[in-house]
């Protein structure tokens, strides 16, 4: 399989990386358990409202899950289902018209200062919209800091149009869909597009630490 080109760069080894990732076995050994097992693969009710399950299988992603998150998540349920309702469930990121992109791009304008912060709330509604809002992470961040204005909340609108950009090169729209296809007949949930690029980059980021 060729390699995906993400943040300008080459990302190697793509399919290791997932399936080792997802608790499949891989090119260096049997399966192992990462979050997949906690987030990925955990049910998610087709709906616009935000469930308990969802906050607590971020906590796989997310730790220091916090009392005062529990409770904005439970106290402002409604304020997400709005919210939910302008990012529709069946686009990609990928495919996303400019509005769309917007709405996404406008996350952060939706958390008051007693609200979690935009990488929680971002794994979070990832749950709910798999295929269309990426989750803020460091290792995300790191990957695409070139071509990033700042750090943290000030860089996620450009993170999403340089992910966005990078979904739609058909040579990386073609490997993505190559291996989810493989992973069809291994897992129950098999990850979007957006989400195998984002376990790709964490887990290389990842194994980069452990060597």
């Amino acid at each position: 399989m060729s390699a995906l080109v993400i943040g300008g760069r080459p990302l190697h080894d793509a399919m290791d990386l997932v399936r080792r990732y997802c608790g499949l076995p891989w090119s260096g050994g049997a399966d192992e358990t990462w979050a997949y097992r906690y987030f990925d693969a955990v049910d998610v009710e087709r709906s616009d409202r935000v469930e308990p399950v969802d906050v607590l299988a971020a906590a796989a992603l997310h730790p220091g899950l916090r009392h005062a998150d529990l409770t904005w998540f439970w106290q402002h349920r409604d304020d997400l289902v709005r919210l939910l309702k302008d990012l529709p469930p069946a686009v990609d990121l990928a495919d996303a018209d400019g509005r769309v992109v917007a709405a996404v791009q406008a996350l952060p304008r939706q958390l008051s200062e007693a609200a979690p912060g935009l990488s929680l709330l971002t794994k979070v509604l990832h749950r709910k919209r798999p295929r269309l809002v990426p989750m803020l992470d460091r290792a995300l961040l790191d990957r695409y800091r070139a071509r990033l204005p700042g750090r943290g909340t000030e860089s996620w609108a450009r993170l999403v149009e340089a992910l966005r950009d990078d979904l739609t090169v058909p040579a990386n729209a073609r490997i993505l869909s190559e291996l989810a296809d493989s992973l069809s007949g291994d897992l129950r949930a098999v990850p979007t597009h957006l989400r195998l690029v984002d376990i790709a980059v964490w887990m290389q980021a990842r194994t980069r630490i452990e060597g």
